[in-house]
Formats: structure tokens, sequence, C-alpha cells
């Protein structure tokens, strides 16, 4: 086997043998032999998996009599293996020098932070509170509080039952502006005294249960906030399973 030298790199020479073979022929005189490749996938590795595996690679070729002696190669690797080992071991404290740099700078921001508060609240005591005078000291002021707006009618309610007995479900277009929504049932027919409150809930959706199997049960829901309540939906009937 002739040895050919095909290209340089910056790093090392990258040489080949030519052999004159295709992989998978028999090796004349060997008849018993076919030509084997290596199988390194070298592209899938990552660098720290790179340099122990020229570590390996050195270790197997010292001394060993299936490689050339002297073994050329063996420097070359040596010199691939001691300056990757040398910028992997810069990126490590890189990266570590980062992640101390970064601790630090949000500890700064805190640091900031709890300094802006206690110079506001200063301000904002040494001022008596003066929209104008914390204006002028280029403090931004919130804004003023206002009241919610009073809800609207609830829309979209919808009943159903399902396999559960005795149990009713309802579910609405959520309103807006809503803190609450109260649910109240009616028996049938309706009448102005024929509904009660049952429950007070927080979503835009109920289920009621313990209700009288085979019965019909009304359903109705409004919402509420600070401003009071709003318009009852329109109801909405199911017969209780």
């Amino acid at each position: 086997m002739s040895l050919e030298q095909i290209r340089y790199n910056s790093v090392s020479p990258v040489f080949r043998y030519n052999t004159g073979l295709v992989y998978g022929q028999l090796i004349p005189g060997k008849s018993k032999h076919i030509m084997a490749r290596v199988s390194a996938k070298l592209r899938r590795q990552s660098l720290l998996e790179l340099l122990q595996f020229l570590q390996a690679l050195i270790t197997a070729a010292t001394g060993n009599p299936n490689a050339p002696t002297p073994n050329s190669y063996l420097a070359v690797l040596q010199t691939l293996l001691t300056d990757g080992t040398t910028k992997n071991n810069s990126y490590i404290a890189a990266t570590d020098a980062c992640t101390a740099a970064s601790a630090e700078r949000e500890e700064q921001r805190e640091a900031i932070i709890e300094g802006l508060n206690a110079y506001i609240n200063a301000m904002e005591a040494y001022t008596a509170f003066d929209a104008a005078k914390l204006a002028s000291l280029a403090l931004p002021l919130r804004s003023a509080a206002t009241p919610p707006e009073p809800c609207g009618t609830v829309v979209n309610l919808l009943t159903s039952t399902g396999d559960d007995e005795g149990a009713m479900s309802g579910q609405w277009k959520r309103e807006p502006v809503a803190a609450s929504y109260e649910v109240q049932l009616s028996p049938d027919p309706i009448t102005p005294t024929s509904w009660t409150h049952v429950v007070t809930v927080t979503r835009a959706r109920v289920t009621v249960t313990s209700l009288p199997s085979g019965q019909k049960r009304w359903m109705r829901v409004r919402a509420i906030n600070d401003q009071g309540p709003g318009p009852w939906s329109d109801p909405s009937c199911r017969t209780i399973p």
C-alpha cells in the first residue's frame, strides 16, 4: 500500500492510503480476508468525545506492532490532543466566568431596584405625595384608580346533563368585568318567586348536584362586581337524569 497525501489544512496534514481496492473487495493473496474500513462518525462527536477518541488512539498505537514504526502520526495526534484540550479548558473557563458575571449582574440589578425603591419612598414622604412635586423629580406617577364598569347581561347560557344522576351543568360567555357569577335554579313552571340561589362561582361554568331525578330545572346566571349585580341571563331548562 502507498501513502498518498491529498491536502493540508491549518491544523494538520490529512492522509489516505491508496490500496487500489474497492471497499468489500477481497485482498489479493488473502482470499479469506475482506477489506475493512473504519466507521468513526467524527462529525457526530462533541469536542470532548473527539479528545477522548484522540487519547484512546494514541494509547492504543503506542508500541503496537500493528502500527507503523516509527509512527509519525502520533505526533500529529498528540498536537491535536494538546491544542484541543487547551481550547476546551479555555472555553470552560470562559463559560464559568460568564456565569459568574451574569450572577453579579443580576445582583447589581436587584441592588439598583432596592436603592430606587428606597429613594421613591423617601421622595413620596418628603413631598407629601404631591403629584406635581413628584413629577418635577422625574418620577412616573401611577394612574388614578377607576371604578369597574357595571356588569352586562350574561349571554350564551347553555345547560346540559350527563350520566350522573341528579346533576345539571351550565356554561356561559365570560363577562369581562365580572368578579363572580350568581347561579339560580327554578322548578318548572317558572314563577316570580320560584327562583332560589344555588351557588356563586368565579368561573363561567357550574355543575349542580343532588337535584331530583325526572324533574325539569331552569337555570339563570348574572354577573357581579363592585358595582353590584348585572341583569339575569335568559333561562335554560333541562330534565334532570
